[in-house]
This record gives structure tokens, sequence and C-alpha cells, in this order.
């Protein structure tokens, strides 16, 4: 599922305040400061992911003809070229 700007917003917001509720975090400056940081990681690492999704589709392209002969679900297909893929770049998906 692709989140929405809005969504991660307030995806956020809800991570600030948990942070801050939990004494984990403690803030030196403005909460939305503390909420633009985590805006911008999450949004980074869902790139990350959109990026390894088209890498995984272009790699089973690349594959198509072997796929479709083996009877091969490409879901699954999908899911096991995208976990290889992770651990190999260090993405936690």
């Amino acid at each position: 599922m692709r989140l929405t700007p809005e969504m991660i917003a307030r995806l956020a917001r809800r991570i600030s305040e948990q942070l801050v509720a939990q004494g984990v975090v403690g803030l030196t400056g403005a909460a939305q400061d503390l909420q633009a940081l985590i805006r911008r990681v999450l949004a980074e690492e869902l790139k990350r992911e959109d990026d390894l999704n088209d890498e995984v589709r272009r790699v089973l392209q690349g594959h198509a003809k072997e796929i479709a002969k083996g009877g091969v679900d490409h879901q699954r297909m999908f899911q096991m070229v995208k976990s290889k893929l992770a651990q190999e770049r260090g993405i936690v998906l």
C-alpha cells in the first residue's frame, strides 16, 4: 500500500507524540521539527522500497519466459526476489 503525504504526516505525528510521551526522546526544539524529521525518514524508506519493487519487476521481466514455463506463482517469485535483494542491500522490510 502506498501512503499519501497526509498519511505519512499523521503517522509521523503519532510516532513523535509516542516517543516524547514514553520519554524515549526529549524535545529541545519544536515538536514540528521532530515530526518533519520523522516524515522525511519515512518518505525516504518508502522510496527505497518503491525503488526495490521496481528493480524486482525488471529482474522478473528479464526472466518472464522461464517463469511462465516453470509455472511459478508470480507473486511468490516477486516476494522471494524482493527478500533476497533487500537482504543484499541491507534494507529492512
